[in-house]
C-alpha cells in the first residue's frame, strides 16, 4: 500500500508542518524502519472523563509527555467527541522494549454500544487513571490503516492531530527533568562507601541526553540540597557525591524481602520480580548484594499468576464503588479445578483485602444473605469489575474489620460468642498473640489464668483450643463446651473404642 493511498481531504487540510510530520511517519514505514513496526494502537480509549473533559485532556496529555520524555514513547493521535459527549483518544504508539507502564490484561465484558460481549486488551495503568481502553499490537500495514483512521476523525471532528516529536525526547523535556535524573542516578548508584566522581556523573548525564557542565552541576546539587534532598560530597580535586539517606533502611528492606518470600500466594515468578524491585529501594549496588544474599525457603508457593490481575480488579472495584465479579474454585483429588455454584459467577460488594496464614483474602459483603464472606484470591479467576454499584448497608457501615479479624481462626467464620477460657500461665504469650495486648488476664492461681474473649466459634477455633490439651479449657458458654466434647469424642472414635 503506497503513501498516497492514505491521503484524504483531511490530510490536505493539515498545516505544512503537520503534513511533513505525517509524511515522515509514512516514509519510515515504507522503509521498514523497526521504530514503528513495534508500535501499538489505542482505539476507543478512554471513554469518559470523570473529573471533566478539560482536566481529563490535560491530565492524559501530561501523562503522554512524561512517557515520551522518560520512557521513549512516541505517538500520533486525535481526540474524538462521541454523540453521547464522551471523550475518546485514538492514537498510534511506539513503545520501546521494557518501557510499557502497567500490564496488558485480556478483559471480556459487555459492550453497551454493540449490545454483546467483547474482548479487549486493557492497560491496567490507563484503566486505573483514565478509564476503559483497548491496546493491540500492530504491524506496518496496520499503521497505514491506522493513519487513515486518525485522518478520518480529524475530518469528522475538526480536531488537531497530536504528535510527539522526536526532539521533545531529547534536550527540551529531559533538561527540565535534570534535577530528578541527577537525584535518581545518585540514589541508585551511590552510598557512603561508593561515592561518584564529578566526571562520572557528567558522563552518565550525557548518556541520557542531558547537557551539563561542571559549574552547572555544582549549582544543581546546591539547589537540590537547599530543597531538602541531602546530597553529600567528599571534596577533592574531583568532587565525589553520594546519597546516604534513603526512603528505606537496610533492615526495612530486609523485612519486606523476607515477607515477599514467606507469602505463599505470591508465585515463584512474581517472588523473584518483587524481591528485585524491593531490593532496588536500597540503590542498585546495595540492592544487588541484598538480593544475592536472599535465601529461598518457601517451597509451597502457589502457581496462579492470575492473582495479580484479580488484586488489581478488586482494588479498582473498591475505589469505584462497584461490585466485583468472579468464578471461585477448589481442587479435587486429581488437582483439577472444581468451580463452585456450577461455575456461576459470584457478585460481591468488595470491602477489603487482607493476608492471613500465608494467603491473601477478599472480605466481601453478600447483600442477598446480608453477611460478610471470605474468598481466597488465588482461588478466584476471571475477576472483573461489574457494572453494578455496591449496595449501601448499615451492616457495612458498622463493620469493624479489626474486631472481625481478631475473632477469626484460620479465616473460617462462625457464630460470634463471648467465650471464657482457663489456661496455664505458660500460654500467656499465645493468648496475647492471638487476641492482642488489650486482652484482660485474670489470675486464678499461681499457674492458672482466666480471660473472656469474643470469637467466631468454628471448627478451627475448637481445634485451636484442643491443640493445647490439658493446658487450655473452655469454661462457658455451655453450648461451646458441648461442641468441644463432641469434637473430641468424634476424633477418638476414629481410633477405636479402647486405648492400647
Amino acid at each position: 500500500m503506497s503513501e498516497n493511498e492514505t491521503k484524504s481531504s483531511a490530510y490536505e487540510k493539515l498545516t505544512p508542518q503537520r503534513k511533513q510530520l505525517v509524511d515522515q511517519v509514512l516514509a519510515n514505514l515504507e522503509k521498514g524502519n523497526l521504530f514503528w513496526t513495534q508500535g501499538w494502537v489505542a482505539a476507543g480509549a478512554p471513554e469518559s472523563a470523570v473529573t471533566g473533559k478539560q482536566i481529563f485532556q490535560k491530565t492524559l496529555r501530561n501523562t503522554l509527555k512524561h512517557l515520551v520524555s522518560r520512557k521513549g514513547w512516541k505517538y500520533i493521535g486525535v481526540w474524538e467527541r462521541s454523540a453521547s459527549e464522551r471523550l475518546h483518544f485514538h492514537g498510534i504508539f511506539y513503545i520501546p522494549e521494557n518501557a510499557m507502564v502497567g500490564e496488558l490484561k485480556q478483559i471480556s465484558d459487555y459492550s453497551t454500544k454493540q449490545h454483546r460481549m467483547q474482548t479487549t486488551y486493557q492497560n491496567t495503568h490507563f484503566l486505573r487513571y483514565f478509564g476503559r481502553n483497548d491496546f493491540k499490537a500492530i504491524d506496518k500495514n496496520d499503521v497505514v490503516q491506522s493513519v487513515r483512521y486518525l485522518l478520518k476523525y480529524i475530518e469528522k471532528s475538526g480536531e488537531s492531530l497530536l504528535i510527539a516529536k522526536e526532539d521533545e525526547m531529547r534536550t527540551g523535556s529531559k533538561q527540565k527533568l535534570k534535577y530528578v535524573i541527577i537525584l535518581e542516578i545518585l540514589r541508585q548508584e551511590t552510598d557512603a562507601d561508593h561515592p561518584m566522581q564529578t566526571n562520572t556523573l557528567l558522563k552518565k548525564l550525557e548518556e541520557q541526553g542531558i547537557e551539563c557542565s561542571r559549574e552547572t552541576l555544582y549549582s544543581d546539587i546546591k539547589a537540590l540540597n537547599e530543597n531538602g534532598y541531602e546530597i553529600l560530597c567528599n571534596r577533592s580535586s574531583s568532587n565525589e557525591y553520594y546519597v546516604e539517606d534513603r526512603s528505606f533502611d537496610v533492615p526495612e528492606i530486609r523485612i519486606l524481602i523476607d515477607a515477599v518470600n514467606a507469602a505463599s500466594f505470591i508465585t515463584p515468578k512474581k517472588t523473584d520480580e518483587l524481591v528485585g524491585k524491593v531490593a532496588a529501594l536500597g540503590g542498585s549496588r546495595r540492592g544487588e548484594i541484598m538480593k544475592s544474599e536472599t535465601k529461598i525457603y518457601n517451597t509451597t508457593k502457589h502457581s496462579n499468576e492470575y492473582i495479580y490481575y484479580s488484586i488489581n480488579e478488586i482494588e479498582l472495584a473498591i475505589t469505584q464503588k462497584k461490585k466485583v465479579s468472579f468464578y471461585y474454585f477448589d481442587y479435587n483429588e486429581k488437582k483439577e479445578k472444581v468451580f463452585r455454584k456450577g461455575k456461576k459467577r459470584y457478585y460481591i460488594n468488595p470491602y477489603a483485602m487482607l493476608i492471613s496464614n500465608d494467603n491473601y483474602y477478599l472480605i466481601g459483603y453478600n447483600d442477598y444473605y446480608r453477611n460478610f464472606l471470605h474468598f481466597r484470591i488465588d482461588r478466584m479467576t476471571e475477576t472483573r469489575i461489574s457494572h453494578y454499584d455496591i449496595v449501601e448497608s448499615g451492616e457495612i457501615d458498622e463493620f469493624d474489620l479489626a474486631k472481625h479479624y481478631r475473632q477469626l481462626f484460620g479465616m473460617y467464620s462462625g457464630d460470634e460468642q463471648t467465650v471464657k477460657l482457663s489456661f496455664d500461665k505458660n500460654l500467656i504469650d499465645v493468648v496475647i498473640d492471638k487476641f492482642g495486648e488489650s486482652v484482660k488476664l485474670v489470675p486464678q492461681s499461681e499457674d492458672s489464668i482466666e480471660t473472656e474473649v469474643d470469637v467466631q466459634v468454628s471448627p478451627q477455633f475448637i481445634a485451636w483450643v484442643n491443640s493445647f490439651g490439658k493446658q487450655m479449657k473452655v469454661l462457658s458458654p455451655g453450648s461451646v463446651v458441648k461442641q468441644i466434647k463432641e469434637s473430641l469424642i468424634e476424633a477418638l472414635s476414629q481410633y477405636g473404642d479402647a486405648l492400647s
